[in-house]
């Protein structure tokens, strides 16, 4: 379709624009939802007691109840608050502005610390703790929570990755049976320009279960 698409003049897109589309697909639309995703089953594992609620949720969404919808948008945005896929946010200025103090001119490359505003204490008492509960029926401000960058040039596919987050954490917790475990909590990696778990976010299966008319039952072992 890209190759195809040409504007009202018949001009089509070069080879440079057409790199530039894919690597918003394939960079910005794939590997950060999936890291987001992975974050979630990584930060899940090591507090059981919010994985006890977070299945509760995913059958209750299962059931259509919206309730479980809205504790499964929690985890996510919680996960997102907690281990930002993207750190910071470059946005080249057009024109001259004032930031605390300082006079930063026309061009000047500035970067909103995503991961900085998400780890204020002052904006999210003890910050450094999942607490999906805090998100929970929450107002949430584009200067306090801002994943997904901010402004004129949010990410376009913001609403759809968070509809895929719900998703796929529902099937996921109602077809697998997913253990807690006491280890230390995987550090972030930094993979190209997304921080990523450094060892994958490994977590245990403990059995597949039955919760979907179609889900199959497999054996019980370890998921990457």
């Amino acid at each position: 379709m890209l190759l195809r698409a040409a504007d009202q003049d018949g001009r089509r897109m070069t080879d440079a624009e057409l790199r530039d589309q894919l690597m918003t697909l394939l960079v910005a639309g794939h590997d950060t939802t999936a890291t987001g995703l992975s974050w979630a089953l990584e930060r899940l594992t090591r507090h059981p007691e919010i994985l006890t609620k977070a299945v509760q949720a995913a059958q209750a969404s299962a059931a259509g109840d919206p309730e479980g919808d809205d504790y499964l948008d929690a985890v996510a945005k919680e996960t997102l608050r907690n281990r930002p896929v993207v750190f910071d946010v470059g946005r080249i200025l057009t024109r001259p502005v004032e930031i605390a103090g300082y006079r930063l001119p026309a061009g000047v490359l500035v970067a909103p610390g995503v991961g900085l505003v998400h780890s204020d204490d002052r904006i999210y008492p003890d910050a450094q703790r999942f607490d999906p509960d805090r998100m929970v029926g929450a107002t949430l401000s584009p200067t306090t929570w801002l994943p997904f960058g901010g402004g004129a040039r949010r990410c376009l596919g913001a609403t759809f990755a968070m509809a895929e987050m719900r998703v796929v954490l529902r099937e996921v917790l109602c077809r697998v049976e997913l253990v807690a475990t006491d280890a230390p909590a995987e550090r972030q990696k930094v993979k190209h320009v997304i921080l990523i778990p450094h060892r994958g976010a490994r977590i245990t299966l403990a059995r597949h279960l039955t919760a979907r008319p179609t889900a199959a039952v497999g054996r019980s072992g370890s998921a990457q």
